[in-house]
């Protein structure tokens, strides 16, 4: 089924600040920091426009069977229509935090989000 870019928009994209994702019986928060919900220069999409509750889910869920250290910022990769991808998080005060997101770049995924050293790749 194809969709507009409306009603992708209005079914996919997370809208809420804070929500709650369950994983392997545990429930896990989500915070959506300030800087990812502003909007993008000449653009009113957020910065992680492309992003649903179900892909923070499974991103969370691929990190936390990974051996990296949640509690140092992790950049996650992924690469959708030959675009590179990027979201940033760091798990603290029992809660996963988003502070960066870049969707649809084309700059290589390695350029994106370096302050989090530990990276992950994942599909969809």
């Amino acid at each position: 089924m194809k969709y507009s870019f409306k009603e992708y928009f209005i079914s996919e994209a997370v809208k809420e600040k804070e929500f709650t994702v369950s994983i392997d019986n545990k429930e896990y928060d989500i915070v959506r920091t300030e800087h990812l919900r502003q909007k993008r220069k000449g653009d009113s999409k957020p910065k992680d426009f492309k992003m649903s509750k179900e892909k923070y889910r499974l991103i969370i869920e691929q990190i936390l069977k990974s051996n990296l250290d949640i509690s140092e910022p992790i950049s996650v990769t992924w690469v959708n229509n030959d675009k590179n991808n990027v979201t940033a998080l760091q798990f603290k005060n029992n809660k996963f935090f988003i502070f960066g997101a870049i969707m649809n770049s084309d700059k290589p995924d390695e350029k994106l989000y370096k302050v989090a050293k530990q990276k992950l790749e994942v599909k969809f």
